[in-house]
């Protein structure tokens, strides 16, 4: 990282701190002795690095959103009240809402699960561990929505937070701001899709 030609520059987040860095890479010369893989064969190792984000890092990532995703939301949501004062639980559309969540969640948990056992029958997993990295992340992005939506225009209120708490602040407007970027990180969901029409559909490039 420090040899001549890599520049690195930090990125400032939506909600504040700089998580994340650019890094440019200049005319930059690197040693034999520093070659992870097979020469010309960067692609794997790159692949390799990301693969935990898409899938072995979800596995903790689930429970968090179960935990203190949607249990929470619900838990806190019992206490809040819609415009037009009637309790936020009482709306059926809201108990529809959260219902859906809370089932997407365990369905993401039996996923998991699935591609575990392929891990360890020792299949490639390669398209399943993207199907989960595209689901969990927008079921994030989906569920901090809905709860930011519900709290209305008090849940748009600026409140300090910590930086190294993801999108699990506690503040939902904050948390859905966060969570645009599990929808790039590991791999575009846009990229993803790609991964899953190759490898598990068999569509052409």
């Amino acid at each position: 990282m420090h040899s001549p030609g890599i520049d690195v520059r930090p990125i400032r987040q939506a909600w504040g701190p700089a998580d994340f860095n650019e890094v440019f890479f200049d005319e930059v010369e690197v040693s034999v002795d520093r070659l992870l893989g097979t020469e010309n064969n960067g692609w794997a190792v790159a692949q390799g690095t990301l693969a935990p984000e898409r899938a072995v890092a979800i596995l903790d990532m689930t429970e968090r959103l179960r935990c203190n995703g949607i249990e929470a939301a619900v838990a806190r949501a019992a206490g809040w009240s819609l415009e037009n004062g009637e309790p936020a639980l009482a709306d059926s559309a809201v108990r529809e809402m959260f219902a859906q969540r809370y089932a997407e969640v365990h369905v993401l948990r039996h996923m998991l699960n699935d591609m575990i056992d392929g891990i360890l029958q020792g299949t490639d997993v390669s398209g399943t561990s993207s199907i989960i990295k595209v689901f969990y992340s927008e079921l994030l992005h989906e569920l901090t929505k809905n709860v930011t939506d519900l709290q209305g225009l008090e849940g748009q209120l600026d409140v300090p937070v910590l930086a190294c708490a993801g999108w699990e602040t506690a503040h939902w407007m904050n948390d859905y701001i966060h969570s645009f970027g599990w929808l790039i990180g590991g791999g575009t969901n846009e990229i993803q899709r790609n991964v899953i029409g190759e490898r598990m559909l068999g569509l052409p490039r």
